[in-house]
């Protein structure tokens, strides 16, 4: 503790020193604004922003009211504070924003969970669910009939790195799937479907870009040891799984429209070792 005080020392701003930091802090507010409706826009919703910017300012005003802590052997000079207050206020920008994502976020994810379970919304990757929940939050004159068929992506930029669809959908799929997904569980009909997917070489569910599956294994009828056995179809599943199937906001099923979503299924990485073992023997199998 006392080498970390040693690297560090208080300063409390002059009031010079508050004046300038609030003239930075006020602009930085005005931009916040101005970037959060244009991002509403592009997305087509509404949102409480003079909350946001609200809470920004007070997060600032209460950081000018404290000493703020600068390097030990930094010289107090006028440059240095300027620095340590342009960063805390990039801090703080930053923070406004993931807040203001996050409780956009919890409103998009609140809004599509009334729908019934078997909503089309709810088919697919976690990611292609949570997509599509934008865009019914986002676009409530788009019918759910046609929701994965409608362009959600945009091009929209702005000074603040942090603000971006992106950004989004990632606190989206955060809050949806700490709170509410669900993976399907693997049965006998999923993997035989899988092993057919992995195994056998038809063109209707080949990769993109004519990439191989694990067919190759069958070559020498020389079965590879099941922890190898893992170690492949995990590594070839994370690289290609969804690749071939998604069509729009929802991965296509396998191997028609009848078949399954193998994105809906718990990953690879976590099934259980009863379902690693059907798995095996139906390779086994095709090796023989």
């Amino acid at each position: 503790m006392s080498s970390l005080l040693n690297e560090y020392r208080l300063h409390q701003l002059t009031d010079k020193e508050i004046d300038e930091y609030h003239l930075q802090s006020d602009k930085l507010k005005q931009e916040l604004g101005y970037q959060l409706e244009a991002f509403c826009r592009s997305i087509n919703i509404e949102a409480n922003i003079n909350r946001v910017t609200q809470e920004f300012e007070h997060a600032c005003h209460a950081y000018s009211e404290q000493p703020i802590t600068i390097a030990a052997d930094a010289p107090l000079l006028n440059m240095t504070i300027k620095i340590a207050a342009t960063q805390h206020l990039k801090t703080e920008l930053s923070l406004a924003v993931e807040s203001f994502l996050k409780h956009l976020a919890h409103d998009i994810v609140n809004d599509s969970i009334k729908l019934p379970r078997n909503s089309r919304i709810f088919r697919g990757s976690l990611t292609s669910v949570c997509r599509k929940m934008i865009l019914f939050y986002s676009r409530p004159d788009v019918s759910l009939r046609d929701i994965e068929h409608f362009n959600i992506e945009h091009t929209f930029s702005c000074s603040i790195r942090e603000l971006s669809f992106d950004n989004l959908l990632s606190q989206t799929m955060s809050y949806y799937r700490d709170n509410y997904h669900r993976y399907r569980l693997w049965d006998a009909h999923a993997i035989s479907l899988l092993a057919l997917f992995l195994f056998e070489s038809r063109e209707y569910f080949q990769p993109l870009e004519h990439q191989t599956n694990l067919s190759y294994l069958l070559a020498d009828n020389t079965p590879v040891p099941i922890v190898r056995f893992k170690q492949l179809c995990i590594a070839y599943w994370n690289e290609n799984g969804e690749n071939p199937f998604v069509s729009h906001y929802t991965e296509q099923a396998f191997p028609d429209k009848n078949g399954i979503i193998f994105a809906e299924y718990v990953p690879l990485e976590h099934i259980s070792e009863q379902c690693w073992q059907q798995l095996y023997a139906l390779y086994l199998d095709r090796c023989k």
